[in-house]
């Protein structure tokens, strides 16, 4: 919505640990709030937020939903805007998200996802990725 800005930073709570947080401003009576920890982030690592067009879908990479025994990654997550609020947080489908990280969501115009990963095509090397959004689902990128 145009009355609300998303970003995320690193910062490091009292554990010590960095980690990624998205906030939110929101315009009311012509002047920005304080920002405030986006009510679905601030747990774990959760950053790099992306609309849609509409601005009723969120994306976002997060290291929630880790394995306890597994070097925590990133992985593509979105919520969707419920009137004020918004939905829990739902993890994108296996065939973009891996065990290996996901990170920097783009969504062009037409739906489609482009993202940071690491793959089996470039062992232990960024690259660029994109899957098509069809007929309601995303593609194997």
């Amino acid at each position: 919505m145009e009355d609300e800005i998303y970003w995320s930073r690193w910062r490091r709570p009292d554990n010590n640990l960095p980690q990624v947080i998205m906030y939110i401003k929101k315009l009311a009576n012509g002047k920005w709030t304080i920002p405030e920890i986006a009510p679905f982030s601030g747990v774990v690592s959760d950053g790099g937020p992306v609309f849609n067009l509409k601005g009723d879908k969120l994306f976002f990479y997060s290291k929630r939903d880790c394995n306890r025994n597994e070097v925590p990654q990133n992985n593509i997550w979105y919520v969707e805007r419920r009137g004020v609020n918004w939905s829990d947080p739902v993890k994108i489908t296996s065939t973009i998200n891996t065990d290996q990280l996901q990170a920097g969501p783009y969504l062009a115009e037409n739906n489609n996802l482009y993202f940071i990963n690491y793959r089996e095509l470039s062992p232990g090397k960024m690259a660029l990725a994109r899957t098509e959004y069809v007929d309601g689902t995303y593609t194997t990128p």
